[in-house]
């Protein structure tokens, strides 16, 4: 088997190449939920031999819940949820910095957008 990607046909087990990368085990249960937190997830990809709609492949599903950038009262941007979030549920994929507080004290962090 190609390491580098996974050669399932209809449904990814635990031996797929990136269940093995992910310990031995798909984090995922059949609803999408992570059943076993892990620091790094890999996933399924485009170049492998699985169904999109494998359950390998759930960040790949795109936004799932309402999410709305806002600002605090202190003039910080911040982000929340209008649905409720189950526990190991995928909300979004995070593309950004997490900014401490030492940052937003210099006015670093305080831009006019969000």
């Amino acid at each position: 088997m190609d390491t580098s990607v996974c050669d399932c046909v209809v449904n990814c087990t635990n031996e797929c190449a990136y269940a093995v990368k992910n310990g031995g085990e798909i984090p995922f249960d059949n609803a999408s939920f992570l059943v076993r937190g892990k620091p790094i997830i890999f996933e399924c990809g485009v170049d492998c031999g699985c169904p999109i709609t494998c359950r390998n492949r759930v960040c790949q599903g795109g936004v799932r819940k309402k999410l709305q950038m806002f600002r605090t009262k202190d003039n910080i941007c911040g982000v929340r949820c209008g649905d409720v979030i189950l526990a190991g549920e995928f909300v979004c994929e995070f593309s950004g910095e997490f900014v401490s507080d030492e940052f937003t004290d210099i006015g670093l962090a305080q831009q006019p957008n969000c």
